[in-house]
């Protein structure tokens, strides 16, 4: 981490050196940093698809389903004509959306679960 900042240091205007910095980040599970890292990247560098990838997973592992859903969309505007990395892309932000409705389904019966009369066994449950 500390060679990447080192090195962004003396040359602040190299897009891939912000998204390797964010990846770094992603693995400590450092998700604003890599957030803001990958935001520079693009802003740098607004081809830079890794920086909306990664900005996306990011935003993904903090449960920020809309604005990683956005990111995507804004990397498939740049892709169209890539179409290894356009396919990727999709398959993001299919996944974004299916987690956003598994979260929300597992939410609902959560509540539902809740709402039922005690039985000694339901109420015996760390909630």
């Amino acid at each position: 981490m500390a060679a990447y900042s080192e090195a962004l240091a003396l040359e602040p205007m190299i897009a891939p050196w912000y998204g390797n910095r964010a990846a770094a980040n992603m693995m400590l599970e450092h998700f604003d940093e890599a957030i803001v890292d990958c935001e520079k990247a693009v802003e740098l560098d607004p081809e830079y698809i890794k920086g909306y990838m990664r900005m996306s997973t990011a935003l993904l592992s903090q449960g920020r389903f809309n604005e990683a859903s956005s990111t995507v969309t804004r990397a498939l505007v740049r892709l169209k004509r890539h179409e290894k990395e356009y396919a990727a892309a999709q398959e993001m932000k299919a996944k974004i959306g299916k987690t956003q409705r598994t979260v929300e389904a597992a939410d609902a019966a959560i509540k539902a679960v809740r709402g039922l009369p005690c039985r000694r066994w339901l109420c015996a449950l760390p909630w």
